[in-house]
């Protein structure tokens, strides 16, 4: 497949008028051209969500098959090829991980679409109970290798990204066995001190959950994870950027600490995201969805954001960054994080995941597998 591009994001920057050649998943050719099977004024890589749960009414303890597929359908809608599906605390996860192996190989065999479920981001159990967010803090057992074995050893295959809080006793010794399997590791839901944070991250934990949340807020005399975090060349920050959780100066704060190379957008999208303004059950509870955020019925505790990404990419370029650096923190930076060298990037040889926007930046199609998979409000076409 070839498509046209009036404005396409390469690896240097926007270009025109620019042809791209798709066969089989695989970028072929980027040229300069006139012609294309399908035309859109601007094209960029799919974005890469490494830190959702659910959306449109789908929640990851969901079992139900045909409730996962409307949300991953409704991703693509979005401009999202490529996700880390997000668990949390829970007692039992061997349904919820049985279904997202078996999602994950019939994508791979072709009979299943939707963004591409690239692994599982495993947010819990082993947090600090103080920072528990809208998560049960009871079903937090100690960190410990044989914990984690217990509950993910049969799925260990399908983990791509761990969140622990360091400062939680015996969690240095579970960090050196999880980074000794080659999972990722990262900080969060956690009350680390500054120095307990610089020696995680001498350890090899290199990236900070949702920055700002779930973590003491910084004080000049314990700043705490984050200031470590944002301070260190080596950690990337994973930034909620629908404007509720972090005001947006914190956001322009992270991008000017630590850059498009650094900082991650993600959506940490609860269940009933996409969804309209209302009350939904979701994880034994009542959520509601008002002014834009999802939040534990009657109170302001968040539970996770009712918008994608690409909403966040909208709205980092409102305070001026530039498109082409928040396209990049959507995409780019989050497949290097997470060690997928051929995504997020308009290449030959790199993966086919392609997003189309109009002038506004608001999705007009996806390509996954060398193929449309959304075109104008219709799936797999």
């Amino acid at each position: 497949m070839k498509i046209l591009a009036q404005r396409a994001l390469l690896p240097d920057g926007w270009k025109f008028n620019q042809v791209i050649t798709v066969e089989n998943d695989v970028i072929m050719s980027v040229e300069t051209g006139k012609e294309g099977d399908v035309e859109c004024a601007v094209l960029t890589p799919g974005l890469f969500d490494v830190h959702t749960h659910g959306g449109m009414g789908y929640y990851v303890t969901d079992l139900r098959e045909e409730m996962q597929q409307k949300y991953l359908d409704d991703l693509l809608s979005h401009g999202v090829t490529d996700i880390l599906l997000g668990t949390g605390s829970y007692a039992e996860y061997e349904g919820i991980l049985s279904l997202c192996r078996q999602s994950m190989a019939k994508q791979k065999a072709g009979e299943k679409g939707g963004a591409c479920i690239r692994g599982v981001h495993l947010e819990g159990p082993f947090l600090n109970p103080k920072k528990c967010g809208a998560m049960d803090p009871n079903k937090m057992p100690a960190p410990t290798k044989e914990n984690f074995e217990a509950r993910f050893g049969a799925y260990e295959d399908m983990v791509r990204l761990v969140t622990v809080a360091p400062e939680v006793a015996g969690a240095d010794q579970l960090i050196r066995a999880l980074l000794d399997k080659g999972f990722k590791v990262q900080m969060g839901h956690t009350c680390a001190t500054f120095e307990e944070a610089q020696r995680a991250i001498a350890q090899g934990v290199t990236s900070l959950c949702h920055t700002f949340n779930a973590a003491p807020a910084v004080n000049h005399r314990a700043p705490g994870a984050v200031a470590a975090a944002l301070l260190d060349e080596r950690v990337y920050c994973e930034a909620i950027c629908d404007f509720v959780h972090l005001h947006p100066g914190a956001v322009h704060m992270i991008y000017k600490m630590k850059g498009p190379d650094k900082m991650m957008l993600i959506s940490d999208s609860a269940g009933p995201a996409g969804l309209p303004d209302g009350v939904y059950h979701l994880l034994e509870k009542d959520c509601e969805i008002r002014d834009g955020a999802c939040y534990l019925e009657g109170t302001n505790t968040l539970t996770g954001a009712a918008v994608y990404t690409d909403q966040g990419v909208r709205n980092v370029m409102k305070l001026g960054i530039p498109s082409e650096h928040a396209f990049r923190m959507g995409s780019r930076t989050p497949a290097l994080r997470m060690g997928f060298d051929k995504m997020g990037l308009i290449a030959p040889g790199c993966d086919g995941h392609l997003a189309a926007w109009d002038e506004e930046y608001h999705c007009v199609f996806t390509l996954v597998g060398g193929r449309l998979v959304y075109h104008g409000g219709k799936k797999d076409v």
